[in-house]
């Protein structure tokens, strides 16, 4: 007998389980990108429109994928993701 539910199928091309129509990553936000519109809005807040401001172009090259951020004792860094050219 066929079960017709895909509740729980793992789709052979992709890594995330299904449950239904979604998978398990569609409900998962990114936190870096929330914790950065919290400190823009926090710096803007307090009356610092250039901390703000380079905050805003950090989200936007991280968005891109052009750096990659981490957090430090609760504030962002940036670093430069490294291309690795396979032609060597």
């Amino acid at each position: 007998m066929h079960d017709d539910d895909d509740s729980g199928d793992i789709d052979e091309g992709n890594d995330a389980v299904t449950y239904g129509k979604y998978t398990e990553y569609d409900n998962v936000y990114d936190f870096t990108e929330f914790k950065l519109h919290q400190l823009i809005e926090y710096a803007a807040s307090k009356g610092r429109p250039d901390v703000a401001a380079s905050m805003l172009e950090a989200l936007d090259a991280y968005m891109l994928g052009n750096i990659d951020i981490v957090f430090i004792d609760g504030w962002p860094h940036a670093s430069r993701q490294v291309l690795i050219d396979d032609d060597d």
